[in-house]
C-alpha cells in the first residue's frame, strides 16, 4: 500500500476530489503508519478545495498518531502538513513552530519541502525579508533533491512573494517555471494556481487585460480538473 499512499499525497495536489473518495475506501483496512499517511492525503485535499477545518481535523489527527507511534519522520510530514493548513486560518506563530520541528526531524527530499514550507509561511506571515533568506535556503538545498519536481513548491511561493515586495518580473518568472512543469506533467489542479497567480502578478503590473486573461484561464483550467471555481474565487 505505500506505493499507493505516495500516489494519493501526489494526487491531493492534483485531483483532490478524487482522493477524499480513495481515502475513504482505504482507511478502514489500512495499518497505523498508513493511516497517518492517508490522513496528511486527505486533509491536504480538503485543504486544497478550501474546506480548512476539515484539513485541520484530519492533519491534527495525523500528527497526534505519529506521536503515539513513535515514528519521527512521520512526526515531522504529519507536522509539515498540519503548518501549512495552519496559515489558512492565520495561526502562524504555530504554523513556524510546526514546520521548524519538521526541519529538525525530516531529511533528503522531506527536508527540501520542510525548508520550502518554512519560507511560504514566513511569506504568508508578512515576514518577507525573512522569506526570502529562508527561500535561499531551500534553493541551496534543491541540488541535493532526488526529485527535480519538488521545485514547483519553491518556485509557486517564491513568485508569490516576489509579487508582494513589487518584483513583479521576478514573480513572473518563477511562476511561468513552475507552470510550465505543471503543464509538462499534466498537473491540472496546479497548473490553474499558477494561472491564477500569474493573473495577480498581472494586476500588480497594472496589466488589467492580461490578468482578466489569466483569471479565464485559471477558472477553465480549474474546472478541467474538477475543482469548482467558487471554492477558489471568494
Amino acid at each position: 500500500m505505500g506505493d499507493v499512499t505516495a500516489d494519493l499525497l501526489t494526487e491531493a495536489f492534483t485531483d483532490p476530489t478524487g482522493v477524499i473518495a480513495e481515502v475513504g475506501e482505504r482507511l478502514n483496512t489500512a495499518s497505523p503508519s498508513e493511516r497517518c499517511q492517508l490522513l496528511r492525503a486527505l486533509g491536504n485535499a480538503c485543504r486544497e478545495l478550501r474546506r480548512t477545518s476539515e484539513a485541520t481535523m484530519h492533519h491534527e489527527a495525523a500528527l497526534d498518531l505519529a506521536e503515539k507511534l513513535g515514528d519521527g519522520r512521520l512526526v515531522g510530514l504529519a507536522a509539515m502538513s498540519l503548518s501549512s493548513t495552519l496559515t489558512y486560518d492565520g495561526a502562524f506563530d504555530r504554523a513556524l513552530l510546526l514546520i521548524d520541528r519538521s526541519v529538525e526531524l525530516l531529511d533528503g527530499d522531506d527536508h527540501l519541502v520542510a525548508l520550502t514550507q518554512r519560507a511560504a509561511i514566513l511569506q504568508r506571515a508578512g515576514r518577507h525579508h525573512d522569506a526570502l533568506d529562508a527561500f535561499d535556503d531551500a534553493i541551496a538545498a534543491v541540488d541535493g533533491a532526488s526529485d527535480r519536481s519538488l521545485e514547483w513548491d519553491l518556485w509557486t511561493n517564491r513568485g508569490v512573494l516576489y509579487g508582494w515586495l513589487g518584483q513583479i518580473g521576478a514573480g513572473e518568472a518563477d511562476t511561468q517555471r513552475a507552470l510550465d512543469m505543471f503543464q509538462s506533467r499534466g498537473w491540472n489542479k496546479r497548473a490553474a494556481d499558477a494561472q491564477h497567480n500569474l493573473a495577480w502578478l498581472a494586476g500588480r503590473r497594472g496589466d488589467i487585460v492580461e490578468a482578466l486573461r489569466y483569471f479565464d484561464l485559471a477558472q477553465s483550467t480549474y474546472e478541467q480538473a474538477g475543482v469548482p471555481s467558487f471554492a477558489i474565487f471568494p
